[in-house]
């Protein structure tokens, strides 16, 4: 059987390191930073991408990512910093594996993909695999996106080697600083991401929005739980090799019949 070929569109440390005031100049650069992302990626419903350049140059990384939980839902990718990272991101959500689904609010670091026998590679096999597959990433750190309680979402930087460590602390400064930032902006409530708002209007919501659609067919039609019909979605895209954002999308428009279960609670 063929591999399947996604298209371009741990460990865990032993706990969060406590806010520390940035060292001196890191908060500046992110804001300079997120300021000049306004000329590549203008608008507010932009923002999250804005926000994935400002934690790429003020971190010195080779990409970053923002995934969000949806009230109720799973964790979703809303912005990154390349095709790369997008792949990244949409690859966990696709696999319902990865260091952006769990429910702690613990920093996860990956320091080799490649490593099978590590113990964060251990803990997600399929992400990790896919991931040393279908992108050139080699480390990576999630952090979380957090007030308090669970997180609210989740920043994850990457490198495509593993000579060059990431900044943990620093990491957690920008996490800080970027939560700041869509709190500010009205993006989030204290818990749970807020439904209608303008930013889930760019690409990467749209492409997410119809995940959500083909999740309300498939309860519909087997009167499943929101849950049961994403995992029954992860289960056709992993099946035939696809990412869930395009199998959800053939299934909205027509294309591929609504998945009818032969057995339903």
């Amino acid at each position: 059987m063929n591999e399947p070929e996604y298209p371009r569109h741990g460990f865990r440390p032993p706990g969060p390191e406590p806010f520390r005031r940035p060292k001196p100049g890191l908060d500046a650069r992110f804001e300079a930073a997120v300021v000049q992302g306004e000329f590549r990626a203008e608008g507010v419903r932009l923002l999250p991408e804005r926000l994935c350049l400002a934690a790429q140059e003020g971190l010195d990384v080779e990409a970053a990512a923002i995934s969000v939980f949806l009230i109720g839902e799973s964790c979703f990718p809303v912005a990154a910093t390349d095709e790369d990272a997008t792949l990244a991101e949409t690859l966990q959500f696709s696999l319902g594996e990865g260091p952006c689904l769990q429910p702690s609010a613990l920093q996860v670091l990956i320091p080799d993909l490649h490593q099978a026998e590590s113990a964060a590679v251990r803990a997600w096999p399929m992400y990790a695999a896919e991931m040393t597959r279908c992108t050139p990433f080699r480390t990576l750190i999630a952090f979380p996106l957090q007030v308090s309680g669970p997180p609210l979402g989740w920043l994850t930087l990457y490198r495509r080697s593993v000579t060059t460590p990431l900044g943990a602390r620093d990491g957690s400064v920008v996490a800080a600083l970027v939560t700041e930032q869509l709190l500010g902006a009205g993006r989030f409530t204290r818990h749970r991401l807020e439904r209608g708002r303008r930013w889930l209007e760019a690409p990467a919501g749209r492409r997410r929005a119809q995940v959500r659609r083909a999740q309300g067919m498939i309860m519909q039609l087997n009167a499943i739980s929101s849950a049961d019909a994403l995992a029954v979605l992860r289960a056709r895209a992993f099946g035939s090799g696809r990412l869930l954002d395009d199998l959800s999308e053939d299934i909205v428009a027509g294309r591929l019949p609504v998945p009818v279960l032969e057995w339903r609670p």
